[in-house]
């Protein structure tokens, strides 16, 4: 049996579930500028309505995504492991298709602001999400290593 987890990594999923839920929020929320970029991008072309799809599958997996976590700090089985691959293969699928909002804000970091603030904000999100990707190849590609017992 696996240590129990730190008060580091469940203070990480609250960190993680707020994240996630604010990027979400961005898109409910009419007056957001994430909502406003996309409203005003489908304005000029409809087929950008793929790109809003995307970026608001990509914020509901992201959602999701904690679950991993949780089921890490309390040692609960959920799903199998194709479940989870599928899963995990959709997110990293839905996180290079589904930013175009924050691709543009981080270049215009770049372009017109600080260097340095753009790659501490890049930095910061790598590091923010990493953990949470961990957990989740481990969840579907590796969960002997998270599990005292084999699961199917």
């Amino acid at each position: 049996m696996q240590p129990k987890a730190s008060w580091i990594i469940k203070s990480y999923l609250y960190v993680f579930i707020f994240l996630s839920l604010g990027n979400l929020t961005n898109f409910i929320y009419p007056w957001s500028d994430v909502n406003a970029f996309h409203q005003i991008l489908m304005g000029f072309n409809p087929s950008y309505v793929l790109s809003y799809v995307a970026s608001f599958s990509s914020a509901l997996i992201n959602v999701f995504s904690a679950v991993p976590i949780f089921l890490y700090i309390y040692q609960r089985h959920l799903f199998n492991a194709a479940f989870w691959q599928k899963i995990f293969a959709a997110r990293i699928v839905l996180e290079l298709l589904g930013h175009q909002y924050d691709y543009y804000f981080l270049k215009s970091l770049f372009y017109f602001d600080d260097t340095h603030i753009g790659l501490q904000i890049t930095l910061f999100v790598v590091l923010s999400v990493a953990p949470s990707y961990l957990l989740a190849y481990r969840q579907a590609f590796q969960p002997e290593k998270i599990y005292s017992a084999p699961h199917k």
